[in-house]
């Protein structure tokens, strides 16, 4: 996609009549005043400023509980009107507010009713600090939970008077526009009214892992701190002048691939970042200019896309040339004509949803990020919460689920198993390639494996009653909505190495999961402090062997003493059990909390004992695995985007022997070459277009894997 602008060292942004007149009025009340607790001031009327639409006239004056909300409305030029004033919080929260008067660093999030989970996810991960915080609610429904919970809040806007009610308004532009708008209002009134030092933000979809105060303070003489979507550590550790890496133009001496990221920024009380934050507002409030023209790549043609916050200070702070530095820091960039000092905030330490959940760079250089935000999501859209609600789970960063979740009244019960996809793929590249296998084809082989074994073990935990707990996922693509991921299975400017410990949804449909009320917990679940010691030092192995063994079982006191002693395995499996043969087999361990399949291989049960219990599993197995079951994307068009993983068969029609699955030569092959748009993608030699028809493509596909 490409941005249409006109030429020009410096982008500047203009602001209509209207806006300018708007902007100059000052706020009516005094946001230090009303933060203050005062013995003197009503205890039904609490301080702070609203910042919300108002669709009644100029100068009115709502209450709500009691009277807590006060309003400064300001009248617009050609009779339309502006909310610039903030509700107020309850008393602790208010109480909370004054306390920020002395700390050198407050930290704010903005959620609207639909979100509150993930705010208070923030809220929790920044209490785990003992930091201080402001939450910014955008709806009633939001500061309603956060005066019940006494977080400090401000209640800067309501997505209700958009008409959206607590829902995701982000699909409304004009709405989140304005409520882009409100957010850096309240920062920037922070600020100038009450006299915070350094404010840093995030967006709700972060958790907060460590207090960035020391980090910040190696750069006093930063305006502005931002993160970005640069995807390589090593790009940010060598700093090189044309680099030409994508994403990480924000490097000095670099003039292309800049990605400001806004939802993380800090920004200190200084002049330079708040005029920063002014004209950030500003761009928001302009009703004259809301879209940029783009041309997207698939088509060429041209359409509108709306500036949002992002777009809106990306295009700020966009420079026509070389990215330039000052002269002390390299690392600290000199934007907006020489008057802002910014400081790119390194990957590693505050990652993207990509740095921790998929390349997992912190860990691997023996670093725990102060900060992650779960962007860079699997799904479309419409199931991001539950998305990146599990991958916070899966790295132990969710910090709501209630202690029954952990201990579940009765005590836990989970089958365990393991996962050698690393070595089934080893051997199926020795059998069919003599051991040059093409990336591509090697992810397909391990994804319909890992999804195989995993439809064998749920339906064992479904016959023993048991909660299975996913192993941990590899892969040995990227996923990306972008068809340059094709070319190495990787995503343009990352340090990923393949194959690779991926997010446990590049193999499975978490949300699907929870819709269907799957039993299953992350893969780390057993791992996490609130899991009983109990549960975790009382497993049994269950040895998966090829065939049926002449001995079948152990006696109950010889399994408790191997489960006590640490010995192992205490019992045995085998293919295609039935379910009378799995239950006598784990008898004789049935008390063990974990019950830890090794060995696992596809087939091990042959069905279940009830046909009814049958149909209603492959019912289920089929709601889980109907969407998203496939490896994404290879062209800009969907006919020719995506490779569907092979998934087993029914398992009411007995359990099918798993075979490997072959790819066959797509039929489009031609036609996908005719399109000159899409023609650079099935020449990849990782294009199953090339690699079945070209031994040499095949064995250059290959090497882009280290095993």
């Amino acid at each position: 996609m490409r941005v249409l602008t006109k030429p020009g060292r410096r982008h500047r942004q203009t602001l209509a009549g209207p806006v300018a007149l708007v902007l100059s009025v000052v706020c009516l009340v005094q946001l230090h005043l009303l933060l203050r607790p005062s013995s003197r001031r009503n205890a039904s009327v609490h301080g702070a400023l609203s910042c919300h639409a108002s669709a009644s006239g100029a100068g009115q004056q709502q209450q709500r509980d009691g009277g807590r909300v006060q309003q400064a409305v300001l009248q617009e030029a050609g009779g339309a009107q502006r909310d610039a004033s903030w509700l107020p919080p309850q008393d602790a929260a208010a109480a909370g507010l004054a306390r920020l008067q002395d700390a050198p660093l407050a930290f704010v999030s903005f959620a609207n009713g639909a979100f509150n989970d993930f705010l208070a996810n923030w809220v929790a991960s920044i209490q785990r600090l003992g930091l201080p915080f402001v939450v910014g609610a955008l709806d009633e429904k939001m500061a309603d939970k956060a005066a019940a919970l006494g977080w400090p809040h401000l209640l800067v806007g309501s997505a209700a008077a958009a008409g959206k009610g607590d829902a995701f308004f982000r699909a409304n532009l004009t709405a989140f526009r304005g409520m882009g708008a409100k957010k850096v209002q309240l920062v920037l009134t922070m600020l100038e009214q009450y006299g915070m030092q350094t404010i840093v933000v995030s967006d709700s979809d972060t958790t907060w892992l460590r207090d960035p105060s020391d980090y910040l303070a190696k750069y006093p003489q930063a305006d502005w701190f931002m993160s970005t979507d640069c995807l390589s550590h090593q790009v940010e550790v060598e700093w090189k002048e044309r680099h030409n890496q994508p994403r990480c133009g924000h490097v000095a001496g670099n003039a292309w691939g800049r990605s400001f990221n806004t939802g993380i920024f800090a920004v200190r009380n200084r002049e330079a970042g708040k005029a920063v934050l002014r004209r950030w507002r500003d761009a928001m409030l302009d009703s004259e200019h809301t879209s940029v023209t783009v041309v997207e790549r698939a088509t060429g043609k041209e359409r509108e896309m709306g500036i949002t916050d992002q777009v809106a200070l990306n295009r700020l702070l966009d420079y026509q040339g070389l990215m330039p530095a000052t002269k002390d820091d390299p690392r600290v960039l000199l934007l907006l004509n020489e008057t802002l000092r910014l400081h790119p905030l390194p990957v590693l330490l505050f990652a993207s949803g990509h740095v921790a959940f998929v390349q997992r760079l912190p860990w691997k250089y023996g670093q725990e990020p102060y900060v992650v935000h779960a962007t860079f999501q699997r799904f479309p859209t419409s199931l991001h919460r539950q998305g990146k609600r599990a991958r916070f789970r899966e790295m132990g960063m969710w910090h709501l689920d209630p202690p029954e979740y952990f201990d579940p009244p009765g005590g836990g019960r989970y089958v365990t198993y393991s996962n050698d996809v690393r070595g089934m793929v080893a051997a199926v590249e020795r059998e069919r390639f003599g051991g040059a296998m093409p990336v591509l084809y090697k992810h397909m082989v391990a994804v319909s494996y890992q999804l195989a074994i995993f439809r064998d073990a749920l339906a064992a935990a479904v016959m023993l009653n048991r909660t299975v707990v996913l192993p941990r996922s590899w892969c040995w693509c990227d996923y990306d909505w972008t068809p340059h991921v094709l070319e190495k299975c990787k995503i343009r400017g990352s340090d990923i190495v393949l194959p690779f410990e991926c997010p446990s949804d590049f193999v499975f449909n978490i949300p699907f999961f929870e819709d269907n009320a799957v039993p299953f917990r992350m893969p780390n679940f057993l791992e996490l402090p609130q899991v009983p010691e109990a549960v975790r030092r009382f497993q049994a192995e269950l040895h998966m062997l090829p065939q049926r063994p002449a001995a079948l079982q152990v006696g109950p006191r010889e399994a408790v003493k191997a489960i006590v002693e640490g010995r192992g395995p205490v019992s045995a499996l085998w293919p295609h059990m039935s379910q009378a043969e799995l239950e006598a087999q784990v008898a004789p361990v049935r008390t063990a909390a974990v019950l830890a399949i090794k060995g696992m291989h596809p087939g091990l049960v042959a069905g279940f004992a009830d046909p009814a219990a049958g149909q209603r599993f492959d019912a289920l197995w089929q709601n889980i695995t109907s969407q998203h079951t496939y490896w994404c994307c290879a062209a800009e068009l969907s006919q020719w985007s995506s490779f569907h993983y092979a998934l087993p068969k029914r398992l009411s029609g007995g359990n099918v022997p798993w075979e490997p699955p072959t790819l066959e030569l797509p039929k489009w092959c031609a036609d996908i070459a005719a399109n000159e748009r899409q023609r650079e993608y099935v020449m990849y030699a990782n294009h199953p277009c090339q690699f079945l028809t070209n031994a040499t493509a095949a064995g250059i596909a290959a090497s882009y894997a280290v095993a």
